[in-house]
């Protein structure tokens, strides 16, 4: 199994899409271990060089999701975005777009965590983390990194309607977080955003270090 988990499905067609992306993703030479360096309340920091070739430290963190952990209703504070207080637009009981729970094409989703039972510490003034999937642009990402999504949706869904005991999902706190203690390692979020974490439109399933190999074609 490679070191992207679950989502690399060994097809010739993808591994070679992959290989756009992998080129970025090499693990930097300094990076700390193979096991990567664990923080304080389970952050792993990954260091990876990015699109720009800098080399970068990224915070993720293993959530359990739970019944009475995070809703897929959008909160009172969130039913605005920006741009909906920007133009004065009339609140919608189901939320601004950007912030309602709700599957889109692109394989993006948006659901509420309770910041009381979240491990790191936040400066928002909001009982509730916005949980955001990325996505990429219309057409940048493949069917299967769009269906493994879906899959993952579909997961929450189950939890929150009490089918399912509990999920555990992967996040990153980049780039809401900030070290606010070198030894031991300590992170703080300044905001009230989280996101899964992601690659190029692939969730990422596990903590580790993303190395990809390159696909010569």
């Amino acid at each position: 199994m490679s070191r992207l988990g679950h989502f690399f499905v060994p097809n010739l067609t993808l591994m070679m899409r992959l290989f756009k992306f992998s080129l970025s993703l090499y693990v930097c030479t300094s990076f700390l271990s193979v096991d990567s360096l664990l923080a304080k309340n389970g952050v792993v920091v990954n260091q990876t060089m990015g699109h720009d070739g800098v080399c970068r430290d990224y915070y993720h963190l293993s959530h359990r999701l739970e019944l009475d952990n995070f809703t897929l209703i959008t909160p009172s504070e969130w039913l605005q975005c920006h741009y909906c207080i920007v133009w004065k637009e009339p609140i919608d009981p189901r939320g601004c777009f950007h912030n309602r729970s709700a599957f889109n094409d692109g394989g993006g989703f948006t659901l509420y965590l309770d910041k009381s039972s979240f491990a790191v510490e936040s400066g928002c003034q909001s009982e509730w983390l916005k949980l955001r999937m990325k996505t990429l642009g219309e057409g940048a990402q493949t069917k299967e990194a769009i269906d493994a999504k879906r899959q993952l949706w579909e997961s929450i869904q189950k939890v929150a309607a009490g089918e399912l005991a509990h999920l555990d999902v992967i996040l990153e706190l980049n780039p809401y977080c900030r070290v606010i203690n070198a030894e031991p390692l300590e992170v703080r979020l300044d905001y009230c955003n989280v996101s899964f974490r992601s690659v190029d439109g692939y969730y990422v399933d596990h903590t580790g270090a993303v190395i990809v190999t390159p696909i010569l074609p």
